[in-house]
Parts: structure tokens; C-alpha cells; sequence
């Protein structure tokens, strides 16, 4: 096992083409493609949240968007130099190794997307989404093109003589053809990108400082413990499941095993990892038949204080019950609940029939909209989620297939915590 394990990190190391920066993660998946690849496993060495994040999100197969476009090209051509995103990119260059970031800032790299959703809570300043949205939402010539043309990926923190600034590596969609002459693909993985310093001048200097304090002190510094690892992946499936239909799969041992599918190993060439802290299955396209999987494994975790071994000296939990009784919250929802069902016809068959127009009106709409079109726009400036109006218009949840169903499997679950004398706390949302 151990043989088979050295081999992969070889043989990535041999194969892969990685970023022209060292990265936090190692890849393990034989002659890995973000492209065509149906698993990506990372082996990261140091748990940081920036680690973690970037091991996450770079150049992941389950993002990978095959939708084309044809644009319609600028009037003008293209020039390097003029690729600002109408001022939001300062110094626009081809080549990380261009810009002024030293061997260590390139060797730590950022991941975007999750950082500027963080920062948010670090500074509650708007001015990171504001520019993402901004940069991300430029539409060259053509706006009627939905999708984005391009997006920051990763950033990183540039330390100078007057504080820090943040360069930024923005990649392009494959469709975005007339880029072509001014733009390089640097690690030629079929994406071309550019770097350049990220212009945040519409957000406050002392924001701006708590931002990047955090990141050097939190975010990029303090090492995880195990429980915190399983946290992130948990909340990380979570968030990516209503777009990807993610899953965290149950694994002990080895992955590939019994359960995975032949296509998959055949991507892994015999390649086995042992003891992954997860395991996460998507599928991006919506086929069952096509899974993409992100497995990770994580090194240098830290042992929590409640995770140290007990000596004795400590109190254990024993004898644990499951609380049965029935809160006073719980029988006023009900009674709401039920007087709610009176006032539409006494049982939900009527009400379902009473609703039946409504209903059919928004599949009439999801029918003509472009199946990847996500955002539906409605009545005064309202814009509504795809996955919302096809949830409210499905039906009774427990007439779907076997394997969408989710009814039988909370019951399974409700069985087991009984069991163990744990109380399920189902909150529909």
C-alpha cells in the first residue's frame, strides 16, 4: 500500500502540470485534467483554511463548465496593456512570474472565491463583492452573453513599503476566442489567464488592514485540528450541493473501494490513497452516471483539547438520553400548521389542486428558459433561482426515483440517533 501511495506522488509529480507557483496541495490523480477528469485528489500538507480553500477550488473538475458561447468581438483589438476591466486591473501582465510578488507571496496562494465570501464577515465591507461582481460581470461587446466571461480565481497578499496591495490571477472561459493573440494559456491546461493588482480603492483604509491582517494572522496561518477539517468539508458540501449535488460519502480505509464506480478507477490507474478525511461525490451535469469526485488528504492535522486521550482526570459523558418530549413551540406550529391546511380545502390533494395554475404557469417558464440558466428574472427587479421554482413545482417528494428520494433516508437516519440516544433536529428551509 505504502509503494502504491509513493508511486502516485510521483507519478502526479512527473505528469501534472501544476502553476508556475509551488502549490499548497498535491495533486494525486494520474495525468490529472480539469477539463475531462472524473475525480481530482488532493493531498494538502498544512491544514490552513487557505490551504484547504485553494486545494478546493483551483482548476476543480466539478466546476468546469463545458457550455460554449460565440461572442461577438471587441471593435477594437485587444491589448494587453488595456485589459483593466475598466480600471478594476492595474499592470495587467501574462505571467505570474511579471509581476512583483516575491518566491514566498507566489508560493501562497489564495482561492477567491471563498476568501472574499469570508471577508465579509472579517470587515462587513461590501467593497470585495463589489469588485468580484464588477471584474467577473465585464462584458466586453456583448452583453447578451449571460455567462461571465472571466473570473478571479486566486489571489495573493504583495507586501510593500507603504503596506500590502493584492494581485489577483483571472482566468478566461475556453469560448472567449478573441483573447487569443494577447492572452497566453501559462500552464497550458486549456485556460488562459493574466495577472494584475487588484484595485480596492472604494474600500476604507482601515478595512482594507483588518482584511489583510486577518489573512496573514487566520486565514493563512493557524493549522486546523481534525474536528475543524470535517467542519469545513461538511459546511463546503453543503454550500456547493444546490448547483453540484454533492455528497460526503462514508469511507474508512482506502479510496478507490468496493463502491466506486469502474470509470473512476480507471481514472485513478490503481492509484490508492489511504485514510482520505473525505470523500465527496458530485454530480455537476445531474447524471447519476456521471460523478465527479473530490477527495482530500489532509496531514499536519492538530489535535483539539476535547480530542486528547483521557486519563481519568476528566468527566465522561455516559448515560445519555434522547429528550421525547414534545415542546410547547412545537404543538403551537402544529396547530398553526394544521389551521393553515384548513383554510385551503382541509388536505394538501386540494390544496396541491387549488394551486394547480400557479404551477403550471412557472413550469411554462422553466420550459423555455436555457437549462443552465439559473436566474429567472420576475416582476419589479425580483430575481428568482432556478432550483426554487423547479422545488416548488415538483410535487410530492416522496413520488420521486428511489435514488432522489430523500424521505426513506432521514427515516433511516432517525433510526439510527434512536438508537444511540441522539435527537434528529430536521429544519426544512
Amino acid at each position: 500500500m505504502m509503494k502504491s501511495m509513493i508511486t502516485a506522488a510521483l507519478f502526479a509529480i512527473l505528469t501534472t502540470r501544476g502553476f508556475a507557483a509551488p502549490a499548497p496541495y498535491e495533486e494525486l490523480v494520474p495525468k490529472f485534467n480539469r477539463k475531462k477528469s472524473n475525480a481530482m485528489v488532493r493531498r494538502v500538507f498544512e491544514p490552513t483554511r487557505a490551504n484547504l480553500d485553494y486545494a478546493a477550488y483551483t482548476a476543480n473538475p466539478i466546476w468546469y463548465e463545458k457550455k460554449k458561447f460565440k461572442p461577438k468581438a471587441p471593435k477594437d483589438k485587444v491589448v494587453l496593456s488595456e485589459i483593466t476591466f475598466g480600471g478594476l486591473l492595474e499592470n495587467p501582465c501574462n505571467s505570474i512570474d511579471e509581476t512583483p510578488l516575491t518566491k514566498e507571496e507566489k508560493a501562497n496562494p489564495l482561492a477567491w472565491e471563498p476568501l472574499k465570501k469570508a471577508l465579509w464577515e472579517v470587515v462587513k465591507d461590501p467593497g470585495f463583492q463589489l469588485v468580484t461582481g464588477n471584474l467577473n460581470g465585464y462584458k466586453w461587446n456583448d452583453p447578451e452573453v449571460y455567462e461571465a466571461y472571466q473570473q478571479i480565481v486566486a489571489a495573493y497578499l504583495h507586501e510593500t513599503d507603504d503596506g500590502a496591495e493584492m494581485w489577483v490571477r483571472v482566468e478566461f472561459r475556453p469560448w472567449v476566442k478573441f483573447i487569443k493573440k494577447t492572452v497566453t494559456d501559462e500552464n497550458d491546461d486549456g485556460i488562459r489567464e493574466i495577472y494584475g493588482r487588484l484595485s480596492l480603492e472604494r474600500i476604507e483604509p482601515e478595512n482594507r488592514r483588518k482584511a489583510f491582517e486577518w489573512i496573514r494572522e487566520e486565514y493563512m496561518a493557524r493549522v486546523l485540528t481534525r474536528q475543524e477539517v470535517i467542519d469545513w468539508i461538511t459546511e463546503l458540501a453543503s454550500y456547493w450541493y444546490p448547483t453540484k449535488n454533492t455528497d460526503i460519502l462514508e469511507n474508512e480505509g482506502t479510496w478507490p473501494d468496493e463502491h466506486t464506480e469502474r470509470k473512476v478507477k480507471r481514472t485513478m490507474r490503481k492509484v490508492t490513497v489511504e485514510d482520505p478525511i473525505a470523500v465527496v461525490r458530485g454530480r455537476p451535469t445531474g447524471d447519476i452516471k456521471k460523478p465527479v469526485y473530490n477527495v482530500y488528504v489532509v496531514e499536519g492535522l492538530k489535535k483539539a483539547e476535547s480530542d486528547e486521550e483521557d486519563t481519568g482526570g476528566g468527566t465522561a459523558i455516559e448515560n445519555k438520553k434522547r429528550d421525547t418530549t414534545v415542546s410547547k413551540n412545537f404543538k403551537t406550529n402544529n396547530a398553526r400548521f394544521a389551521k393553515e391546511l384548513k383554510n385551503h380545502g382541509g388536505d394538501y390533494e386540494e390544496w396541491a389542486e387549488s394551486a394547480a395554475k400557479h404551477v403550471e404557469a412557472q413550469k411554462a417558464v422553466l420550459e423555455k428558459l436555457p437549462e443552465e440558466q439559473m436566474g429567472i428574472e420576475g416582476k419589479d427587479d425580483w430575481v428568482f433561482f432556478r432550483k426554487s421554482l423547479e422545488y416548488s413545482t415538483g410535487g410530492d417528494l416522496a413520488d420521486q426515483p428511489k435514488d432522489k428520494n430523500p424521505i426513506p433516508h432521514l427515516k433511516d437516519l432517525k433510526a439510527y440517533l434512536d438508537k444511540h440516544e441522539v435527537n434528529l433536529l430536521f429544519v426544512p428551509i
